[in-house]
């Protein structure tokens, strides 16, 4: 039938994609490469797909040392799940290639696939990882072999909790699950070693205690969930410099959160304790733009442009 022949056509385009990488003697090759609107792998069919680069460098052994992007694009929806089963087979047959062995970067970026091939575990050197716009809602226990992993992109997929498997990662520093359907986070998920983590559009109504095991925590992206309190633990969190929790139901304010010696970005917008913290004895003062010493530029986004500044009230402060 037409699945067979799907399979069959899949089978034959990862077979000559490998035979080619095989055959080139060349210190980096570039390939265009996708994944078509029937979930097969293949070099590209067609002038009117999205090229995406595949970049590679061997080493002396032939091996793939490192794979700068593998993006594969669909041409429709990338949350359908009909194909799924092809795209599940050719993920697989994929990431048991040896060729990904040594890989460190790897993109599976809208594939369709709505779970990660316990083959995954195989590709023990990964150090990025992006499975975002997958109807993805776990992971493998496989995944706990990744001890090199440093970064998670999980953008748009459709975890409900964040997996346990990710407590164990002992290197994942950078966790983003925006615009999943987050409702928990068990305990022991969140690794002690995360400096940033993204949690903004879920549906968390509250964060875990262990929380505050990440002493290491810089940026806390909360925007847009539905959190009515933040835990005490946080307060152990002593390198935070950044939270955002617009767009919540926070009710109320830790005390200890405009103590937080780091802490110099907090964006409350929207929640129902802005009014309320205004006349609190606590709050922070506005502080006028003439007060500050601008300086470089550390970054820009939607909300504007970031510098680091010295407030002349107080020059020993946290950049703000």
């Amino acid at each position: 039938g037409r699945g067979a022949t799907r399979v069959a056509r899949g089978l034959r385009r990862a077979v000559a994609l490998r035979a080619a990488l095989k055959r080139s003697a060349c210190t980096v090759l570039r390939h265009g490469f996708c994944f078509s609107r029937w979930c097969t792998w293949g070099i590209m069919p067609s002038p009117n797909m999205v090229p995406q680069v595949l970049t590679e460098h061997r080493s002396e052994a032939g091996n793939l040392n490192h794979f700068d992007e593998l993006n594969p694009v669909a041409d429709e929806d990338p949350n359908r799940t009909d194909d799924a089963p092809v795209a599940m087979h050719q993920a697989a047959l994929l990431l048991d290639s040896c060729c990904l062995q040594n890989s460190k970067r790897l993109s599976l970026k809208s594939v369709g696939i709505n779970t990660l091939p316990a083959a995954i575990g195989k590709l023990v050197h990964l150090e990025h990882m992006d499975l975002s716009s997958n109807p993805i809602d776990s992971l493998p226990a496989e995944f706990s072999k990744l001890s090199k992993l440093r970064i998670l992109f999980t953008l748009g997929c459709r975890f409900r909790s964040i997996p346990p498997v990710l407590g164990q990662l002992p290197a994942l520093s950078m966790l983003s699950f925006k615009s999943n359907q987050l409702e928990t986070i068990a305990d022991g998920a969140l690794a002690p070693s995360l400096r940033w983590l993204i949690l903004t559009d879920n549906k968390l109504s509250a964060l875990p205690k262990t929380i505050g095991r990440l002493r290491g925590l810089h940026k806390l992206m909360l925007t847009n969930n539905m959190l009515t309190a933040l835990p005490d633990e946080l307060e152990r969190c002593t390198e935070l410099e950044m939270m955002r929790a617009a767009d919540n139901r926070l009710a109320a304010l830790p005390p200890f959160l405009f103590a937080m010696p780091r802490l110099a970005w907090l964006a409350l917008a929207g929640n129902p304790c802005v009014q309320a913290c205004t006349s609190l004895a606590s709050s922070p003062r506005s502080v006028r733009l003439s007060e500050l010493q601008l300086h470089e530029e550390l970054g820009r986004g939607a909300g504007g442009t970031v510098r680091r500044a010295t407030w002349s009230a107080s020059p020993d402060a946290p950049a703000v």
